[in-house]
């Protein structure tokens, strides 16, 4: 997960977990993440090599990678210059990858949220089970999250009403704005 989010997914894993033969910890060690433009989208791949473990995958047509290391120099070297938080969160949005908790609410679900890669058809049972069954079969969500490209304007840091020009009806809301 992104380092912003590890104490509160944590804390999500150790409240929801059913066995009480787990225990969650940091892991220790370094992480790296490239981005870069890929031809085509792809299924994910892990590398593992020593103490060294590489994830990478494709959505949209950009290639992520995250490296983790127990130190600094045992990563490999990256060619091209490092991005800020930004550029990176805006590269990660227009790629379609949604952060959670930022970008959706308690109540959204995860295929409203284009993570159908993340709920499983075949697994025993689990919360919301139902509704994804249900989805699956019906073929559709009510709503879904989708990005939207703006003329620039202030920024969006709370949830704002979206609102169609000519009547003024509440039609959605926008979440998160990045320039």
């Amino acid at each position: 997960c992104q380092a912003a989010q590890a104490d509160r997914l944590l804390a999500l894993l150790d409240r929801y977990h059913f066995s009480e033969k787990l225990q969650f910890q940091r892991a220790n060690g370094l992480a790296v993440e490239r981005i870069a433009t890929a031809e085509n989208d792809g299924r994910g791949a892990i590398a593992v090599d020593g103490e060294v473990t590489a994830i990478a995958f494709a959505r949209r047509g950009v290639q992520f990678e995250r490296w983790h290391a127990p130190s600094a120099a045992a990563l490999p070297a990256i060619a091209g210059r490092e991005l800020d938080d930004a550029h990176a969160d805006a590269i990660r949005m227009g790629s379609g990858l949604v952060a959670v908790g930022l970008e959706t609410e308690p109540s959204t679900l995860a295929l409203e949220a284009d993570l159908d890669d993340h709920c499983s058809l075949q697994k025993g049972c689990y919360t919301g089970q139902e509704i994804v069954a249900r989805i699956n079969t019906y073929g559709h969500t009510n709503r879904g999250l989708v990005l939207l490209h703006l003329a620039m304007g202030p920024a969006i840091v709370a949830p704002e009403p979206l609102h169609e020009p000519e009547d003024r009806v509440a039609v959605g809301r926008v979440m998160r704005a990045v320039a």
